[in-house]
């Protein structure tokens, strides 16, 4: 088959195009402000943790996460930034990581910003669970749930779940054990118990969700 050159004539054009597109661009991202270039680089790292995270890379999605979080924006505050989603995302891998300390340290940081958004709660309800540290689990369900009345899963699995944990160490049942790593020097008998891989289900999904912006 032959082919005449002037078929080809419009690919110039197209490459063309794509060249001016890419000048306009660069010229763009000069004018921006150091504010405006700040938040595109926030929400890059936001977007590129949230990407690792989902590829099973957690501790370089935290990595762009605390980036993130180190970026100053002028006149901004930390709500304005969304960093109470930033560290709210951080808390959930360190959830799927069993860092329990950092993990509540990230999640309590996420409610401080934001008091009143039922996912940080959720969150930090989680972190607490999996610490053994059942009555403030679930406190932080039952405040979740009260934000968030309509929501099975609060409800009936991580309200339910550390409601059961916390009744049955209340009456003595120590057939579970919190997901913490024992002290060293703990003489505690309990440390023989191990949570069932039930129970790890029920509390850790295999799925993070992740905070939308809403």
């Amino acid at each position: 088959m032959e082919y005449h050159p002037d078929q080809f004539q419009g690919l110039d054009w197209v490459e063309q195009k794509k060249r001016q597109k890419l000048e306009h661009e660069k010229e763009e991202v000069k004018t921006l402000s150091v504010n405006e270039k700040s938040l595109r680089r926030i929400e890059f790292l936001k977007q590129d943790g949230i990407g690792l995270a989902e590829r099973d890379c957690p501790w370089q999605a935290i990595g762009r996460w605390d980036e993130a979080l180190e970026i100053p924006v002028e006149g901004k505050s930390d709500k304005d930034l969304g960093h109470e989603r930033l560290l709210d995302m951080k808390a959930q891998c360190l959830i799927q990581l069993h860092e329990w300390e950092p993990a509540i340290e990230s999640a309590q940081a996420s409610v401080k910003i934001d008091p009143l958004w039922w996912p940080g709660l959720q969150t930090l309800g989680r972190a607490y669970l999996g610490y053994g540290k059942l009555q403030e689990a679930v406190t932080c369900f039952s405040k979740a749930l009260h934000l968030n009345p309509e929501s099975d899963e609060l409800r009936n699995e991580d309200l339910a779940f550390a409601s059961d944990l916390l009744e049955r160490e209340k009456s003595g049942d120590r057939t579970w054990k919190p997901l913490k790593e024992p002290s060293e020097h703990s003489d505690d008998e309990d440390d023989d118990f191990e949570i069932t891989d039930e129970m790890k289900r029920e509390l850790f999904p295999p799925k993070m969700q992740f905070p939308k912006n809403n």
